[in-house]
């Protein structure tokens, strides 16, 4: 994540002004900036196209390009207050690993600043040299800029001034002589049928479903992280313990577990589970199968982060987050929202609308949010909560009083 802080004079009084060139101009209070994207050590395609995102800015923005320190080309000449635009990246960019975007005042103040970290340009077809490397088209990897070191390397090696050491030169020329020939083919059947170890394990083990008190829950596998891909609607604690599901016994509601599903009506049942308040949630006995438990706000953080969220907003302690990502809209399901407010469902989670209980209010946001707990305390009486509104791109993190009904998903240990 790129941090920049833009300096410009700040005084305590509500306006003020200095002199440039012998007139008046009126001066802005200092902004705080953090790029999105591209992010240090990430890398972007010629001839792609790049979303360029930030916070903070002037009234007057202007965006441009920077090659190690140098400008490239200007990005955008003045945004107004935009912080998010998209940006083709041209094909005739040299490929480096020293690039940086610039934000500064196109209007009158003359203020800029800098990302603090570099990204890439990669070549086309090929991929970011390192420092003291560039990438050569005729040989297809990356070679010094600098003189050689002399080192001296072994038959069927060359010099790698990248990782700075001797590596084959032709990858199937097993014996190193310098040519593939029928030794190697025969070294590469004396192995044949030999594995190694996978290097990527599914959080889900490769299951697609989840059988649990008389359902089976579609799963999803985000990050290293397992989900429910639908809402829990279990009548039961994981002991096998009835919850009650009175919702007319607000005693009931304000003091111990009790669940319910929107409207009393079956057809929701099956397309938004069932809801549960606060005591159930923490109950001993345990809502999510063997294995599995309800999601605390660290696990949704990371969740958030798998799926796009920058840094920034995990650090946020409450509020809107992922707004200009909209990441809410990646999570949505493509149906089960008021038209228009439908999602692309892009990692799987198909999440829909799930509404909420209150026993003094009723049952709410038919169509409009889905609400998810997390078993992490607020305070004694609430607890952290997410919501994916129906009318944005954001996420939300707040909190619920331990009586509210709200949906659950699980998460595997």
């Amino acid at each position: 994540m790129y941090r920049l802080l833009l300096t410009l004079i700040c005084l305590a009084t509500t306006r003020l002004f200095h002199a440039v060139s012998s007139r008046m101009i009126s001066t802005v209070p200092m902004r705080e900036y953090r790029f999105f994207h591209p992010m240090e050590g990430r890398g972007i395609f010629p001839e792609t196209r790049s979303l360029v995102n930030w916070f903070g800015g002037f009234e007057n923005t202007g965006v441009d390009l920077r090659k190690n320190g140098v400008k490239v080309m200007d990005i955008a000449g003045d945004v107004d207050t935009d912080t998010l635009i998209q940006w083709v990246v041209p094909g005739a960019l040299p490929p480096g690993g020293d690039y940086q975007v610039r934000v500064y005042d196109a209007g009158p103040l003359e203020g800029n600043d800098w990302s603090d970290g570099f990204f890439a340009v990669f070549p086309e077809g090929g991929e970011y040299c390192g420092q003291g490397t560039e990438w050569d088209a005729s040989l297809n990897q990356c070679v010094s800029t600098v003189a050689s070191s002399a080192v001296a390397c072994g038959d069927g090696t060359v010099w790698d001034p990248f990782n700075q050491e001797c590596i084959v030169a032709i990858p199937a020329d097993i014996d190193h002589d310098g040519c593939v020939t029928i030794n190697d083919l025969l070294a590469l059947l004396s192995v044949h049928g030999t594995c190694p170890a996978v290097p990527f394990a599914d959080p889900c083990a490769d299951e697609n479903i989840l059988f649990y008190d008389g359902h089976a829950y579609d799963l999803v596998s985000i990050g290293d992280q397992c989900w429910f891909a639908e809402n829990l609607r279990s009548a039961h604690y994981a002991n096998g313990d009835v919850i009650p599901s009175d919702i007319q016994d607000s005693l009931l509601w304000a003091t111990e577990g009790a669940q319910t599903y929107f409207l009393e009506d079956s057809v929701f049942l099956e397309e938004r589970g069932r809801m549960y308040n606060g005591f159930a949630v923490l109950d001993a006995r345990g809502l999510c199968p063997t294995g599995w438990h309800v999601p605390s706000d660290t696990d949704f953080i990371q969740l958030e982060g798998a799926t796009g969220l920058s840094e920034v907003d995990w650090e946020s302690t409450a509020g809107d987050r992922g707004c200009n990502l909209e990441i809410g809209e990646a999570w949505k399901s493509q149906a089960g929202w008021y038209p228009g407010e439908q999602g692309t469902d892009l990692w799987g989670l198909s999440v829909k609308p799930s509404g909420y209980f209150l026993t003094w209010e009723g049952f709410g946001n038919d169509y409009t949010n889905s609400e998810f707990w997390t078993s992490t305390p607020y305070d004694a009486t609430r607890l952290w909560r997410r919501q994916v509104p129906a009318d944005s791109g954001c996420l939300f993190r707040g909190w619920w009083k331990m009586g509210v009904g709200s949906a659950i998903r699980c998460v595997k240990d």
